[in-house]
């Protein structure tokens, strides 16, 4: 579902996909619903729209889902503020004879930067020897030109000798840090109005936006 809220995928695109997904809106109970994709595919289509409708559903902080989620912070805040900016998913560059690939690509001001996440299960321990790798391909894609700057999101407390060597002799990388929590707030929020870390992380690639403002709450009105 998580897809569909970050525009990766649309409705139609899962049904095709025909991926076992399981997501749960809450009438009232709060027992999860699967989508059984051997439904004909306007009772699926309805189900997952009802889902949406409800706003209330599983959101897993994954590697995948929190760099779309970031990225669609900064494309969010980038058209707000009027910025001219470019992106890319799925980034690739050169070392030596072997393919590298970034999570994503940000260009505005005649600047590249590089979006990385480590491949960690969740967002709820240390990113160990991952964080490390995904440091590393940041370093090693500066020092191929392929970008000019990097946003390295990890795992809240994420560390090691390796890898705080390279963020301490890397001052172009810039770390962000999560965790389960901030990281599913990141998602669900990405495409409505994006949240403080959302913001923060667009303001480290547009640094003239300001300071974060929380959406105003509408107030129900008492009716006389």
């Amino acid at each position: 579902i998580e897809k569909i809220v970050t525009e990766e995928m649309s409705v139609e695109e899962l049904l095709e996909a025909g991926i076992e997904m399981v997501a749960t809106a809450k009438p009232q109970t709060e027992a999860e619903e699967i989508i059984d994709f051997s439904k004909p595919r306007e009772i699926i289509k309805r189900t997952i729209e009802e889902i949406l409708a409800e706003e209330e559903y599983i959101i897993i902080a994954t590697p995948a889902s929190v760099a779309g989620a970031a990225l669609k912070s900064i494309i969010k805040v980038g058209e707000e503020k009027g910025i001219k900016f470019k992106t890319q998913m799925e980034y690739k560059f050169m070392l030596g004879k072997k393919s590298q690939t970034l999570a994503a690509l940000i260009e505005t001001g005649g600047k590249k930067w590089g979006l990385e996440i480590p491949s960690c299960k969740n967002f709820d321990r240390s990113a160990g020897v991952a964080g490390y790798y995904a440091a590393k391909r940041l370093k090693d894609a500066i020092e191929q030109k392929a970008i000019d700057s990097a946003i390295l999101i990890v795992p809240t407390g994420s560390g090691g000798a390796k890898f705080d060597m390279i963020l301490q002799n890397n001052s172009e990388i810039h770390k962000v840090e999560l965790n389960n929590v901030l990281g599913e707030n990141l998602i669900a929020n990405a495409l409505k109005s994006p949240t403080k870390e959302g913001w923060n992380i667009a303001k480290i690639i547009f640094p003239d936006i300001g300071e974060y403002v929380p959406p105003q709450v509408e107030e129900p009105s008492e009716e006389l």
